[in-house]
């Protein structure tokens, strides 16, 4: 992997930011549900129900407005679980490492 691109990427918005543009819909400390488009999740203690960008995201995936058919994802521990689930169905290649299997 290039390091020189990973320096050149901006810094994370803070916290505060992004909960005051995508406020979570319900607590993430308890245990959830999320319907969508026919999809079923259960949303454990700890992770936030898809936002906004997960919506777009997930809708443009759907109506094949992103194609991965053969592409790679790397989806494991970055908050796009749902986008995952709808990325594999349409080709998208999954690469897991040991801690992602845990």
């Amino acid at each position: 992997m290039d390091r020189s691109l990973i320096a050149r990427l901006p810094l994370p918005l803070p916290a505060e930011q992004v909960i005051a543009v995508d406020r979570p819909e319900a607590d993430p400390h308890t245990h959830r549900r999320y319907d969508r488009n026919g999809w079923e999740f259960d949303v454990p203690p700890g992770v936030f129900l898809p936002g906004v960008t997960s919506r777009m995201i997930r809708r443009r995936l759907l109506d094949d407005g992103i194609d991965v058919r053969g592409r790679h994802d790397g989806a494991m521990g970055s908050g796009r679980g749902v986008e995952a689930a709808v990325a594999g169905p349409r080709g998208a290649l999954f690469r897991l490492t040991r801690e992602d299997a845990r």
